[in-house]
């Protein structure tokens, strides 16, 4: 338990390195450098082991595209952005609604099937997130914080690019169960990919506002780091913990994310919560105590149905 919370509390930190990066680079650029140095090491280190398991062969191309499209362009621009007009808390908080879009899109595209605790779960957690994107003032700002040009676009751009996201790894499940692609070579060649369209987002939507990097060090340095915690610890580290704890546990720890990210945020940007967001974290974490109950029912009653027919 204790492995698992301490990965959440240091791929938190990139929130607020994000965050305080944005002095000094442009959001899109930053995360289109982060992607395309991310996909290189990435390609690099599997080449290292073995080059053969680069290779994604031509009926995946579409699907890597999409891939790339949805898990690295839309999902990181939107995210990204959005954190120029709201707290790293708040934009952590808002981003993790992943589970619950997860939960939709499987009962609607994949035919998983939903039980009445399931259903209370999702519309308890959905519930839960409207005080943050209603009352965009939930989290109010540092001093140095833009204004956004519309109240909710922030909050809104957050929510699609979480949906986004799980869009995303619908794609990587299909390849990855109609190829024998390795998930490192997808990943790295999706965020090369994905970095591309963030380069040209930027240079069509960022340049014309001035330079996209103020300060070269500082660049580096938050590019390094977002990179290392991001590109390479997050995903390795939650893979491994894959192999060792259960996904219902890691999804529950995975809740503190966002609660470490707001610390983050008070303690190193100046950052201070509303009382919206406790009333989001305790009807979202009813929510999905709520869904997981209901998951172990349909678990259990699945196992006595087989037991029945042996």
């Amino acid at each position: 338990m204790l492995i698992p919370l301490l990965l959440n509390a240091f791929v938190a930190s990139t929130y607020t390195f994000a965050k305080a990066a944005m002095v000094y680079v442009r959001p899109i650029f930053m995360t289109g450098s982060r992607m395309l140095l991310g996909g290189i090491i990435l390609l690099f280190a599997l080449s290292w082991y073995d080059n053969k398991r680069l290779i994604v062969p031509k009926k995946a191309w579409l699907s890597l595209g999409l891939l790339a499209f949805f898990n690295v362009f839309l999902t990181n621009a939107l995210q990204f952005w959005a954190l120029n007009y709201v707290s790293s808390g708040k934009a952590a908080f808002i981003y993790n609604m992943s589970p619950f879009f997860s939960a939709l899109l499987s009962y609607f595209l994949l035919n998983e099937r939903m039980n009445l605790y399931k259903w209370a779960g999702l519309i308890i957690g959905f519930i839960g997130f409207l005080p943050l994107i209603l009352y965009p003032s939930a989290v109010v700002q540092t001093i140095a914080a833009v204004q956004a040009p519309y109240s909710l676009l922030p909050e809104i751009a957050l929510i699609f690019g979480s949906l986004s996201s799980v869009i995303g790894w619908i794609f990587m499940k299909k390849i990855l169960q109609n190829t024998n692609c390795s998930a490192i070579a997808l990943n790295g060649w999706s965020m090369i990919l994905g970095s591309s369209a963030l380069f040209l987002t930027s240079l069509v939507l960022e340049k014309p506002q001035g330079a996209l990097v103020t300060n070269g060090e500082q660049f580096l340095l938050y590019l390094g780091l977002l990179t290392f915690i991001n590109n390479i610890v997050s995903y390795n580290g939650f893979s491994l913990l894959l192999k060792r704890y259960s996904t219902t546990l890691l999804f529950f720890v995975g809740f503190t994310l966002p609660l470490f990210a707001t610390f983050y945020g008070w303690l190193f940007l100046g950052e201070t919560i509303g009382w919206q967001f406790y009333v989001a974290v305790i009807m979202v974490l009813s929510g999905l105590i709520i869904f997981y109950h209901g998951e172990t029912r349909g678990e259990k009653a699945a196992l006595k149905s087989l037991s029945d027919i042996k």
